[in-house]
């Protein structure tokens, strides 16, 4: 007799959910702004801040600098110090009619690295999704859906980061998995 799977816990259900609305909904994009070769491409930029999101419609990565500004103060607590590296800060920004939430963390490369070759400090990255405001551009389930998101973020905040690094490994494998390298490795240096 086969086993049949473990129920999914209500965080993985609101996370497939999330998930199946950033491939359909263009009001919701999955965002990344960062330093280096975030689309991992032959050849990409590999200095200076980038931002890109997910266009569900083509189903990639596209440009989209002129949000840049947005992110570009560095991770800080509750008392505005910097973060050591590598620690995270969750966001929750309403700018105009966008919200983004997400997590920033400051960063820092390594020479020679195909992906994160930028060694400067004062490197940050953020990395969730955009929402625009509006009531009428979601579903009362998608609308909910967002509402549990922002409160997981708020109360369990490692289910939170666990959710958005998630949406890393589907969106930017090689750059978030260089990130995750670079961590560990800073992490043994201490």
């Amino acid at each position: 007799m086969e086993k049949s799977p473990a129920p999914l816990s209500p965080e993985q259900v609101i996370y497939n959910k999330l998930l199946q609305m950033l491939e359909t909904n263009p009001s919701l994009k999955f965002t990344i702004s960062g330093v280096s070769n975030i689309t991992g491409r032959q050849g990409g930029d590999t200095k200076g801040q980038r931002l890109f999101q997910y266009n569900n419609t083509n189903k990639k990565l596209e440009n989209n600098d002129n949000k840049i500004g947005t992110f570009s103060d560095a991770a800080v607590d509750e008392k505005n110090k910097v973060l050591p590296l590598f620690q995270k800060q969750i966001i929750y920004l309403i700018f105009n009619e966008i919200i983004y939430l997400g997590f920033k963390e400051n960063i820092r490369g390594e020479k020679l690295s195909p992906i994160m070759d930028d060694i400067r400090s004062g490197l940050k990255i953020f990395v969730g999704f955009e929402a625009k405001r509006g009531k009428d551009l979601y579903p009362e389930q998608e609308a909910n859906i967002l509402m549990e998101v922002t409160n997981i973020s708020k109360e369990k905040p490692e289910v939170f980061i666990q959710m958005i690094e998630a949406l890393c490994n589907r969106y930017i494998p090689q750059y978030y998995n260089e990130i995750k390298r670079l961590e560990v490795k800073h992490d043994t240096k201490i």
